[in-house]
């Protein structure tokens, strides 16, 4: 569940840098 939890947080993380870029 961990895992899931980071995976989501790096995909939060590409969509956050992609709107602002």
């Amino acid at each position: 569940m961990e895992m899931e939890k980071k995976n989501i947080a790096i995909i939060i993380l590409a969509v956050v840098l992609a709107a602002s870029g």
